[in-house]
């Protein structure tokens, strides 16, 4: 049950729970609640094309120019995400992971900790990229 005094949420299901993530924050706006933003002052979110609402961006996360993220995204620690990237909907990069630039990730995807997507490739939907892994072709 809601606290008949909250206003605003921020929905802190991580992993790769993106979609539960979304959803869950959907429902929070259909009964009138604000989404937040949680972005540390040593994160950085470069002049994005497109940032999302409910967003979270952890201590060291970069987001480079031309960037555009979707609703309910994690950006964790240390990640970085090149330019001209499109991330969908409840995506979560986890720490020390690297995409280059013009990657696109679709909608409830994550990509592992310390893992590496090279430039102008495609991740689908609901697709995880484990921990580690230099992702070097598009997966679907």
């Amino acid at each position: 049950m809601l606290c008949k005094a909250s206003t605003h949420f921020i929905v802190c299901i991580g992993a790769e729970h993106g979609f539960a993530r979304y959803k869950t924050g959907a429902k929070l706006k259909e009964k009138g609640l604000i989404p937040v933003d949680l972005v540390s002052n040593h994160g950085l979110l470069d002049n994005l094309d497109v940032c999302g609402e409910g967003i979270q961006v952890m201590p060291g996360a970069i987001a480079h120019k031309f960037t555009s993220i979707g609703d309910q995204c994690i950006l964790n620690t240390n990640c970085t995400v090149d330019h001209e990237c499109r991330l969908g909907n409840g995506v979560h990069v986890m720490g020390g992971a690297s995409i280059a630039g013009k990657v696109e990730i679709g909608d409830y995807s994550t990509i592992g900790t310390n893992a590496t997507v090279l430039p102008k490739l495609k991740i689908g939907s609901n697709v995880f990229v484990g921990a580690g892994a230099v992702v070097t072709e598009n997966v679907e």
